[in-house]
């Protein structure tokens, strides 16, 4: 079977959706690491019983972790963000 394309193993026009559903999941991804952050900031200044405040400061931590990942991974290059294999990969038998 010949390839035309001129690199193997990429797909030069990738679908133009595919590209804004993987956009749209890192953004939605940053918005909601942002939420969680801010529902923690809410929470330790504004506390109705006694509870115990670290698990906020936990939660403050990993959506500011998990916000930075996905703000990298809206960075990333289009190949990488989306998986597309050419007809040659997927006749490989697994």
């Amino acid at each position: 079977m010949n390839n035309n394309s001129k690199s193997p193993g990429k797909n030069l026009n990738p679908l133009k959706f595919s590209i804004k559903f993987s956009n749209t999941v890192f953004v939605l991804g940053i918005l909601y690491s942002f939420l969680i952050v801010t529902f923690s900031v809410y929470k330790i200044y504004y506390t109705l019983d006694v509870v115990n405040l670290k698990f906020y400061y936990l939660f403050i931590i990993f959506g500011g972790i998990f916000a930075l990942l996905f703000g990298f991974g809206l960075k990333l290059n289009i190949d990488l963000k989306i998986n597309i294999y050419n007809e040659k990969l997927l006749n490989v038998p697994f």
